[in-house]
């Protein structure tokens, strides 16, 4: 066919006729069988065809691409550039929802396709490098902060990412936490003294250890130093319980269980009781230490009566590891919560149970529980598990564990906190004061003390032991008697009078004296826990 190098057809010679002259049948079937030859070759570009004999072929001739082609396999598809659909189901695709979206051709061995889950709307990339398909990966369009899931975010991208959107740093969310001292760093009475438990105490500020056996384990609790956390941070303190031998549950109400109870004034915010109630989020640091993988720790919400609980299974990995766990709860729009100075709620870590304080898990039920039936004992054997780093907040966040460390509250705030609850005086060394007052008589002095802090209720007076106290008179320069008798009079939620008495009579009436520290061991407690 007579076309040039540039496609441009050309009669073939002879063809034109001569007027006058007989039409030539050679030159003419010549011209005839070269048009229907032309005719029925792909028309060239320069004469308003695409130069292919198919679809494919003319986008690749006129760099076009195509609509909608239909998948059904990723991984075999015989890609074009251009659009594409494929329904729930499709092969490779990165998710069992249907697809739409866009691939991108260089050759059949270098391509890459970017694909739109139609139900989320999340949109997926994956590259064919030298023939090879690489794996899915979420694409994060320039850098956006995304809210409708979660993203892998640096702390450098976390950090200016909440600047960008005006929100504040997750060190602020220590301030919202509805619980105290989750972070186990005040323990005024006992510091890190262990003792052993046998049936349910404090061990450190508003943590308290329940332990009840039907064997004979030792047992000891107590507040211990911790450190760095492999997920980066510091965490000075934890709080742990331990036997040293195996331990049974076999009698109702049998368990060991850390608990903290949490006033009605700080849990008012979830409106729990109320058809508004709102979820909660529980973020905390577990040691199971020789428990094997998989074991379950139980997470119990009780409201201050306990008679409405919610119980949570949190598989551990043991293997002496520290694992962050955060989980949510939703809100109970039933039964009834304290909003007041009483007891609001119960938050609870089991470690073993007995069958009668189980239920099951992940839903509001009314009664007293602390575990469900996946419970796991923890105490087979001798061993010590550890807790830290429990944070309530209202709603569904928690900060990550890498973030975990920087929400700890300073310990001067964390202590003025406690203080509501739990005041200790402790002595300076010997014959260092407590409490200033006059003489009642020659043998009892009436005292008045104004606490750091107000108290959730009139506190309880407590001490370390009436021997550890003396009184000082004349300007503090005489002891009047070691302390044989401690006693309040009457207070309020800011101060208290009392009297303390020695066991001679040694002063005057109405002369100024002073309740000082006999031994090093002088504590005054005033107590208003719940």
């Amino acid at each position: 066919m007579p076309r040039d190098g540039s496609n441009i057809y050309s009669l073939p010679p002879g063809t034109h006729g001569v007027s006058g002259a007989t039409v030539q049948s050679t030159p003419y079937n010549a011209f005839t069988d070269d048009v229907a030859t032309d005719l029925n070759l792909a028309r060239p570009i320069v004469a308003g065809g695409t130069g292919a004999n198919s679809a494919a072929g003319a986008r690749t001739n006129l760099k076009t691409e195509v609509s909608m082609q239909a998948v059904t396999n990723f991984d075999t598809q015989v890609w074009e550039a251009g659009s594409f659909t494929a329904a729930a189901g499709a092969t490779s695709a990165p998710t069992a929802n249907a697809q739409t979206g866009s691939a991108f051709v260089i050759d059949a061995n270098n391509v890459v396709v970017r694909s739109t889950d139609f139900t989320t709307g999340t949109v997926y990339s994956r590259r064919k490098t030298a023939g090879v398909w690489g794996a899915w990966s979420i694409v994060d369009n320039t850098g956006a902060i995304r809210y409708d899931l979660a993203q892998s975010l640096t702390d450098v991208q976390q950090t200016q990412g909440r600047q960008n959107i005006y929100a504040a740093p997750f060190d602020a969310m220590a301030y919202s936490g509805m619980n105290v001292n989750g972070y186990m760093d005040v323990s005024q009475i006992l510091g890190a003294a262990g003792f052993a438990i046998s049936g349910a105490a404090y061990v450190i500020d508003q943590w308290g250890c329940n332990f009840t056996q039907s064997s004979a384990a030792g047992t000891a609790t107590s507040q211990a130093a911790l450190g760095a956390m492999a997920s980066g941070g510091f965490i000075p303190n934890c709080m742990y319980v331990g036997t040293n031998a195996a331990a049974a549950f076999a009698s109702a109400g049998n368990g060991v269980w850390f608990y903290s109870p949490i006033e009605g004034f700080r849990v008012a915010r979830v409106g729990f009781g109320t058809s508004a109630a709102q979820p909660i989020t529980i973020s905390f640091w577990v040691n199971g230490n020789s428990v094997p993988a998989g074991s379950v720790l139980c997470v119990a919400v009780r409201n201050g009566s306990a008679n409405r609980s919610y119980v949570v299974n949190v598989a551990v990995a043991g293997g002496n590891v520290w694992e962050y766990k955060t989980i949510t709860i939703p809100g109970d729009t039933t039964g009834t919560w304290a909003k007041d100075n009483s007891a609001g709620m119960y938050l609870s870590f089991a470690f073993a149970s007995n069958a009668s304080l189980q239920t099951a898990a992940n839903t509001w039920t009314a009664g007293n529980f602390v575990s469900t039936p996946q419970q796991t004992n923890f105490y087979p054997a001798a061993n010590t598990c550890y807790i830290t780093g429990v944070c309530v907040f209202p709603g569904t966040q928690a900060p990550n564990a890498a973030r975990s460390p920087y929400i700890i509250r300073p310990y001067g705030e964390e202590l003025r906190t406690c203080e509501r609850y739990l005041e200790v005086w402790r002595d300076g060394g010997v014959h260092s004061a407590f409490a200033q007052g006059v003489a009642g008589t020659t043998s009892q002095g009436n005292l008045s003390s104004q606490y750091r802090t107000r108290k959730r209720i009139i506190p309880t007076l407590t001490y370390s032991a009436v021997g550890d106290f003396e009184i000082l008179r004349n300007a503090w320069a005489a002891i009047a008697g070691t302390v044989t008798a401690i006693n309040s009079l009457y207070g309020t939620p800011d101060t208290m009078v009392w009297q303390a008495s020695v066991g001679s009579a040694t002063m005057t009436v109405n002369e100024p004296i002073l309740l000082s520290a006999a031994t090093t061991a002088a504590q005054l407690r005033w107590d208003a826990r719940l």
